[in-house]
Order: C-alpha cells, then sequence, then structure tokens
C-alpha cells in the first residue's frame, strides 16, 4: 500500500513531467531525488547540477538505496558548469539553486534551459530567490509543498525552536560598539568597500564569542552520548567544542559517514552538509552562528526533520544561541521569516 509520501512524490513528479521546465519547491525531507526517480526513466541522458560533493553523493547513496540505474546521470558542480558542453539532455536537475546564483551561474542555467527539459529542486527558497531565478534563467515554480502542510500530512515531522540568548563578554563590546561605528560612518559615507569590511568583522567577533561557545558547550554536555550536531561559521569554534568535525580543513568523509549512519553520535560543522544530506535517527541540532540568510537557516533546521518510520511521534528540537542587545538579534528576526512563530520559543 501507498503512503501519502509516495503519493505526494508521483503526484510532483507528473508535473515536472508534463511541465517539462520549473523549479519544485518542496518541503525538505520530503524526498525530493526520489522524486526524480518517478519520472526519470533509467535510459534518459541526465545531468545533475549540484553546488557541494555531499548533494552528488546523496544522489549516489538515493540511487543505491532505491535501486535505481544512473549509470547515464553526469554530475556538474555550479562552480563548473561554464563548462559543461551544452548537449541535449533529457534532463537537466538543478539541486538547491539557492546555494549558488552568481551571474555566472545564472547564465549557464539559462542556456541549457533554452535546449532542455530543465527542473529545479529545493525546498527553501525565499520570494527573493524566485524572482531572481524567473528573472534571469525564466524558471518558475511549477509546484509547491509548504513545511506546514508536509507536517499536517505526516509527511515530515513537527519542530520545535528554541531561541537561547547571551551576553556578549564585556572583552568584546568595546570592539563591537567601535566595529558598529565604523560601519555606521561608512554606511554615511558612501563607502560600500568600508561598510563591507566593518560589517564582517563584526559578524566574525560575535561569531567567536567564548560566551556563545561555552554555552553551546553546555548544550552538548547536556546531551552527551545523544544524537545531536552542531552548526558554525567558523571552523575555530568547532574545532573547540571537544566533538566530532566535519569542514574544509578536516574533511574526513568516515567521519560524515559514521555520524550519516549512526555511529557517531555527534558532529560539528560548517555549511558544507547544511543542504541535501539526509542523517539516519537525528532530532536535535543547535545553531551556534547564524546570520540573516533565511534560506541558509531554513536549511540547516531541516537536517532533522526526516520522519522516521520507526518513531512517528518525533520532533525536531533546534537550539538557536543568540547575542543579547547585538546585531544577531536583527540577523535572527530575519532569519525566522519562514518558520512559525508558534514554534518559536524565546528564553
Amino acid at each position: 500500500m501507498k503512503s501519502l509520501r509516495d503519493i505526494r512524490q508521483s503526484e510532483f513528479a507528473d508535473l515536472a513531467f508534463n511541465k517539462k521546465k520549473g523549479l519544485l519547491h518542496l518541503a525538505s525531507r520530503f524526498g525530493k531525488i526520489k522524486t526524480c526517480f518517478n519520472f526519470i526513466k533509467s535510459t534518459d541522458q541526465v545531468l545533475v547540477i549540484y553546488p557541494k560533493a555531499p548533494i552528488k553523493q546523496s544522489w549516489i547513496d538515493e540511487s543505491k538505496n532505491w535501486e535505481f540505474d544512473i549509470s547515464n546521470f553526469s554530475f556538474s558542480t555550479t562552480s563548473s558548469l561554464s563548462k559543461v558542453k551544452n548537449n541535449k539532455y533529457d534532463w537537466v536537475i538543478w539541486d538547491e539553486p539557492q546555494e549558488v546564483l552568481s551571474d555566472r551561474v545564472l547564465s549557464s542555467v539559462k542556456e541549457l534551459v533554452k535546449n532542455n527539459n530543465v527542473i529545479g529542486l529545493s525546498g527553501s527558497l525565499s520570494k527573493n530567490t524566485k524572482s531572481i531565478i524567473r528573472q534571469k534563467t525564466g524558471l518558475n515554480i511549477i509546484a509547491e509543498y509548504p513545511t506546514s502542510l508536509a507536517i499536517k500530512e505526516g509527511v515530515i515531522c513537527d519542530y520545535k525552536i528554541h531561541v537561547q540568548y547571551v551576553n556578549l563578554e564585556p572583552s568584546l563590546k568595546y570592539k563591537y560598539d567601535w566595529y558598529t561605528t565604523k560601519i555606521n560612518d561608512a554606511i554615511a559615507s558612501g563607502n560600500r568597500k568600508q561598510t563591507k569590511f566593518f560589517a564582517l568583522s563584526r559578524m566574525r567577533l560575535l561569531h567567536s564569542s567564548k560566551n556563545k561557545l561555552n554555552y553551546v558547550k553546555k548544550i552538548i554536555e547536556h546531551f552527551a552520548g545523544q544524537r545531536l550536531i552542531v552548526f558554525s561559521h567558523l571552523t575555530k569554534f568547532v574545532d573547540e567544542l571537544g566533538i566530532s568535525v566535519y569542514h574544509s580543513k578536516n574533511k574526513n568523509e568516515k567521519t560524515l559517514d559514521d555520524f550519516k549512519n549512526g555511529l557517531i553520535n555527534q558532529l560539528a560543522t560548517l555549511d558544507m552538509i547544511s543542504a541535501g544530506i539526509s542523517f539516519k535517527k537525528l532530532n536535535r541540532a543547535v545553531v551556534a552562528t547564524f546570520t540573516s540568510n533565511t534560506e541558509e537557516l531554513y536549511q540547516r533546521i531541516n537536517r532533522i526533520t526526516a520522519l522516521e518510520m520507526d518513531n512517528p511521534s518525533k520532533k525536531a528540537i533546534v537550539y538557536i544561541v543568540c547575542i543579547r542587545n547585538s546585531q544577531e538579534e536583527n540577523w535572527l528576526t530575519k532569519a525566522l521569516k519562514m518558520f512559525d512563530p508558534d514554534k518559536i520559543k524565546y528564553k
């Protein structure tokens, strides 16, 4: 007997097959790759465009899981897309388009759209991103399956976000105020280069807060021996947490595989696995650092909302550590726009 997930995947696969070109904006953890396998024939010539290596691996893993032959698939990173010859493919799949929206990538996708069936896959497209993709490539949304409906239908699990506040340590407060003054002066003088420089410097200062680091350590200790993933933007930050790490300077694929398969319980990482990766039996995440990027936060949180068939009552629990009375509060307001306010608790 087909599950509701199977039925929905078939419905969206039919839409993609009939429309040929467009974006499937489907709730994260819904099963977008499996949806593609429902409309792609094993004999089709397919190009998959992906932003990060773990996403390519997800296609390989899912093909094995569903015993789907991908020997006719070609793969290209977004950074190498300009090198792809504009051959005639039966299907071009643009996975997680919001991850890289440079003019070069958008121009390459636009060329592919002219001669190919092109389907974009994402669960976290902001209104602005949809507009950019539509204007630059001609691809429109052809299907929407929002997170709220997926939760209501029991296709993905429910979630709760706990925002935990910490104070910026006094030793950093003077420098924070100094950066803020410099940013305001640069804005007033119209100096965009200096505005960006000082804004990035202030962000790094907030992300490197010891009070933030110590609070995250307390959360990790509280759930010692239990499954948990920590997201940050700084390698130094995650390296000091005392748990397994995976990032560009410590890219141990065995560590990632062990965590995905439940052999390692706790992992700290950067943005390398914040999109397109599935983890088994994982329902806790800590977002240690963040920006105002709604799509990035949405992807990080949704790494843990996959439904587990042997745990139908699972609820994803997310802890976001925010520095009180700082620019982080403004970033957080913007970043949480895609989430249900009734599922957010501030402490």
